[in-house]
């Protein structure tokens, strides 16, 4: 995983414009962790609004890696909750 990451890393950054690409990954990971922190797609609103007052009308690209990132810690956390909703009722025993 390190090694894409680095490998990533000096692709987008042999292409030239890295402050571009790195207000995108600023948003990116904003918009995970308010996803991560809400529990809710709809905190992906707050980085895509941001990225639209910044742009007027932003490009494909940022809005996928925006959405891709919300979606990816959105899935985790549905995984790691066991794909069941907090009823407040305590599990039943065998």
């Amino acid at each position: 995983m390190l090694g894409a990451a680095v490998a990533l890393g000096a692709w987008a950054a042999a292409r030239g414009d890295v402050d571009a690409a790195r207000a995108v990954l600023v948003l990116a990971s904003a918009g995970a962790l308010l996803v991560a922190f809400f529990g809710s797609l709809i905190a992906l609103a707050i980085p895509l609004l941001i990225l639209r007052r910044r742009t007027g009308r932003p490009a494909s690209a940022p809005v996928v890696a925006i959405a891709l990132a919300g979606l990816a810690a959105w899935l985790t956390i549905w995984l790691l909750q066991g794909n069941h909703m907090a009823t407040g009722r305590s599990p039943r025993r065998a």
